[in-house]
């Protein structure tokens, strides 16, 4: 499929989702509702140990799968005709990465919400830090991931005192949810490395 086709073909595949949760929205009580919305915005504070447990199981055999495929992603840069010569079925490959990408996603998305750009964010930023060595951009991305998580948290956590302390006004405390941070951040760098990405193409 071309770029332009599978960009469609996602945001149709959005609007259906996002069909189905306005549906569930309308359908819910008072309770039900400011539970998905508060899932919406995406927060760190909701997941459980039990939860933190099945999370990272999760996350230990996607890491590994990743891991162990480091060489066939770097044979795959170089187009799929010659990773197939080295012996990478391709195809079986991208098939296996979408299942466990789609599958750490979702039971990520389904414990804390949805919290957006982190995984769009950080491959790019280690990309142009590191280059295209997948033995590195992997666990790269994962640690700038996790920071870049980390630090919108504490920040989400801490916004209420750090306004506090700076306009001395005596508000209250508040949280803002770590997804609303995320997007705000990291919404206007993903389009600033992808606009500096075509210039790049088109002055080379």
């Amino acid at each position: 499929m071309a770029p332009e086709a599978i960009v469609l073909t996602g945001v149709a595949i959005s609007s259906v989702f996002g069909a189905g949760l306005a549906a569930l929205q309308y359908f819910s009580n008072e309770s039900a509702l400011a539970n998905i919305v508060h899932w919406q915005f995406g927060d760190l504070g909701k997941i459980n140990w039990d939860q933190n447990l099945i999370l990272l199981a999760v996350l230990a055999a996607a890491a590994l799968f990743f891991f162990l495929k480091r060489w066939d992603f770097n044979a795959m840069d170089a187009g799929d005709e010659m990773a197939s010569g080295l012996g990478v079925n391709t195809d079986m490959l991208r098939i296996a990465s979408l299942v466990m990408a789609s599958l750490l996603t979702a039971v990520a998305v389904s414990f804390v919400g949805v919290i957006g750009f982190i995984g769009l964010l950080a491959p790019h930023v280690i990309r142009r830090l590191i280059g295209n060595d997948h033995r590195f951009l992997i666990p790269g991305s994962m640690l700038l991931g996790s920071l870049i998580l980390l630090v919108s948290d504490t920040v989400g956590r801490n916004v209420g005192d750090m306004l506090n302390w700076f306009f001395a006004s005596g508000l209250p405390s508040f949280v803002i949810p770590v997804g609303i941070i995320t997007s705000f951040i990291g919404g206007p760098l993903f389009i600033y490395i992808l606009v500096r990405g075509y210039r790049n193409v088109d002055q080379g």
